[in-house]
C-alpha cells in the first residue's frame, strides 16, 4: 500500500555510480561486493541517500571518513548484509549528523546488533524480514524515542509486548506477516499513530483495543481469520479499512457497509 511506501515520488531519482555527479541526491551502490567506497563518492557533496544493501566484506572503518564527509546524508539502506561488522557499521552511522532514516531487512539477525542504539535519533526504521526474538527486541526499540515509522513485517514476531514499548510519536507500524493473535491494551496511547498493517498475521477476533483509537487511521487487517466485527467500530473513522481475505459473514459485511466510516472500504 501506498501509505507504507518508503518512496516520495517527487524525490529526486536513484543513480548509479557512472551515471552520479555533482548534483546527484540518491545513489545506489547496492550489489557491489564492496570493501571499499569508491573515492568518487567523497565528490557527491549532495548526496542524501545511499544504498550499500549487499556489500557485507564493506570496511565500515574505512568508510567512515567518507560518510561523515557527506553533511546531507540522512537515508542509507543496508538490506541484506549479515556478515558485516555491524559494531563498527553502526559506530560510523551514529556519526552521520542528519541520518534520520535506516533501513535493515533482511540481515538474518535473531537478536539486534550490540551498537544499534547508538542510532536512537532515526525517525524511520525498517527492521523487516528479520527472525528477531521478541523480548531482547522490545527491550532496546524502547530506546528509540524518536520513531515515526517502524517495520517489522515478517519478523516471526509470536506475540506484543502487554504495553507496547514504541516511541508515542509512531505514525506508521508495520507488523504484517507475523503471527498475532491479539494487540496490547495501551495502543490508544499512540495518539499520532496513522497507519496499522496487521494483514497476514493469525488474528480470529477483531482487536479490541483497535476500537479505543480516537483518530483516523489507515487500517489493513487482510487475510486473517476474522468471521465477525464488534458494532462499536462505527464510532471509528478511517482513511483506509481492509478487512478482504477474511472469512466475514454476509451478514457482517452488510454491516460493515453502513457502519464504517472510511474514505476507503475493502472488504471482499
Amino acid at each position: 500500500m501506498s501509505w507504507l511506501c518508503s518512496c516520495n515520488p517527487k524525490a529526486y531519482p536513484v543513480e548509479t555510480l557512472a551515471e552520479a555527479d555533482k548534483n546527484t541526491r540518491r545513489l545506489d551502490l547496492s550489489d557491489q561486493n564492496l570493501t571499499q567506497l569508491p573515492e568518487k563518492v567523497a565528490t557527491l557533496s549532495r548526496l542524501t541517500y545511499i544504498d550499500l544493501s549487499n556489500n557485507p566484506q564493506l570496511d565500515w572503518q574505512d568508510a567512515q571518513k567518507t560518510l561523515t564527509s557527506l553533511r546531507k546524508l540522512n537515508e542509507v539502506l543496508l538490506d541484506h548484509n549479515a556478515t558485516t561488522d555491524w559494531a563498527q557499521a553502526f559506530k560510523t552511522l551514529s556519526q552521520l549528523e542528519r541520518l534520520k532514516r535506516l533501513h535493515l531487512p533482511d540481515n538474518n539477525w535473531k537478536q539486534l546488533p550490540e551498537g544499534i542504539t547508538l542510532l536512537k535519533e532515526v525517525t524511520y526504521l525498517n527492521l523487516s524480514y528479520n527472525p528477531l526474538k521478541q523480548e531482547e527486541t522490545w527491550q532496546k526499540l524502547a530506546k528509540f524515542d524518536q520513531l515515526e515509522t517502524l517495520l517489522l513485517t515478517a519478523c516471526s514476531i509470536e506475540a506484543l509486548p502487554d504495553s507496547l514499548p514504541f516511541s508515542t510519536k509512531l505514525v506508521t507500524l508495520d507488523l504484517m506477516s507475523n503471527y498475532l493473535i491479539e494487540l496490547p491494551s495501551n495502543l490508544s496511547n499512540f495518539k499520532h499513530l496513522r497507519a496499522l498493517n496487521l494483514s497476514n498475521n493469525s488474528f480470529d477476533q477483531y482487536p479490541a483495543s483497535l476500537l479505543q483509537l480516537d483518530q483516523k487511521i489507515a487500517l489493513l487487517m487482510k487475510t486473517n481469520g476474522i468471521k465477525t466485527v464488534p458494532e462499536d467500530v462505527k464510532d471509528n473513522k478511517f482513511t483506509i479499512f481492509d478487512l478482504s481475505g477474511n472469512p466475514l459473514t454476509e451478514s457482517t459485511k452488510q454491516q460493515l457497509a453502513e457502519w464504517i466510516q472510511a474514505d476507503l472500504l475493502v472488504i471482499e
